[in-house]
């Protein structure tokens, strides 16, 4: 048991299941064994006074959603329902490839992926998404299926400016966006936005999570890199970042232009993104903890291998803790304040970016 300072007593699995969780674990497989890792994990461990440090000092933060309005983004001035297809569109595009933009340099230093738009140097994701902005207003057709079914070699150089800058795993990038293409064309009649139209329910709702047919559900099934899974002692694990990832900035996106696509009883479901930049930050508030051989790893620089113990321990704990902490705010907050994965995910990720003076952990990997 742990104790929030509210004087509530609270058992682990009352804070992490919640009495909707029976059926939520069954519909996000990443929510799914993440008490039995964090009780068996030998590398990773949460801190629960820090947790509920953290809980106490941000029970009424302003928790925002991110409107994905910076210039590397499509404007949010249309609440057309052409506007926000083209929008989310181009969303699942860089999404699909929405992993390490980072590399490390002979002596293990950190470099970054760039980009120059609109007479910024971006870098990281943001220069990715610059480049796929460009491209689309440069006559590329970077979200039609025919067009990314054969793109080659000589596309990537051109869109990603490859002549100027290094992106990582760049054969990778380009096989996923084949992919894509080629399950548009064999199952969604060419069209991306068909993938979320394909979503609908009895209602008429388009659903992230639907028995199998939600967005999630359909990227990690149809189109199988989005599929992010590993077997942590003998048990498959789920994670999903980029699919989920997907479906938090197509309702983002879409709510900054004045329209809900998705129900929230399923927003309410997702995970925060299981990254680079939240555990990064979780380990820099005290929240998570990493044993003395894993923190020499990534305070050298030094390579974790993906699907290791290491990393899925680094991965299964981020998306607890961040559970944990969103639960826990929430017990102290009235019923319109309450936040979600969402809020906790942009609330982590914009701190990481900022902090400079910690590293994350280096895998190579197309999962985030």
């Amino acid at each position: 048991m742990y104790k929030l300072n509210s004087g509530r007593n609270c058992e682990l699995s009352e804070v992490v299941r919640g009495p909707e969780c029976a059926a939520a674990r069954e519909i996000n497989r990443a929510l799914e064994g993440l008490q039995e890792i964090e009780s068996s994990a030998r590398h990773v461990k949460i801190d629960y006074g820090k947790l509920d440090e953290f809980i106490v000092r941000n029970s009424f933060e302003a928790f925002n959603l991110p409107l994905w309005d910076a210039p590397v983004f499509r404007k949010n001035i249309s609440m057309s329902y052409d506007a926000v297809r083209d929008a989310v569109e181009l969303l699942l595009v860089g999404d699909a490839i929405n992993f390490q933009f980072t590399y490390l340099g002979e002596d293990r230093t950190e470099k970054k992926y760039e980009f120059e738009y609109g007479g910024v140097k971006w870098d990281g994701a943001f220069a990715m998404w610059a480049a796929l902005k460009n491209a689309s207003e440069t006559g590329v057709p970077i979200t039609d299926a025919s067009f990314l079914s054969r793109m080659g070699q000589e596309d990537m150089t051109e869109i990603f400016g490859l002549k100027n800058s290094m992106l990582p795993m760049v054969a990778e990038r380009q096989k996923i966006f084949n992919e894509i293409g080629n399950v548009l064309i064999e199952k969604y009649d060419s069209s991306i936005w068909n993938v979320i139209e394909q979503t609908r329910d009895s209602e008429g709702r388009a659903r992230i999570f639907n028995h199998g047919k939600g967005l999630v559900e359909r990227l990690v099934t149809d189109f199988p890199s989005f599929s992010d899974t590993a077997v942590y002692d003998g048990k498959e694990v789920t994670f999903n970042k980029r699919a989920q990832l997907t479906a938090m900035m197509a309702y983002e996106k879409a709510a900054g232009m004045g329209l809900e696509i998705f129900p929230k009883e399923d927003v309410n479901l997702l995970t925060v993104a299981a990254n680079y930049e939240l555990p990064k930050m979780l380990r820099k508030l005290g929240v998570i903890k990493y044993s003395e051989s894993l923190a020499r790893k990534v305070d050298a620089g030094i390579a974790i291998s993906h699907k290791s113990e290491e990393e899925i321990e680094i991965r299964a704990l981020t998306i607890y803790a961040s559970k944990l902490l969103v639960d826990g705010i929430n017990l102290r907050r009235p019923e319109e304040l309450k936040i979600n994965a969402l809020h906790m995910d942009y609330f982590l990720w914009n701190a990481g970016r900022k902090c400079t003076d910690s590293r994350h952990h280096y895998t190579a990997t197309t999962a985030y």
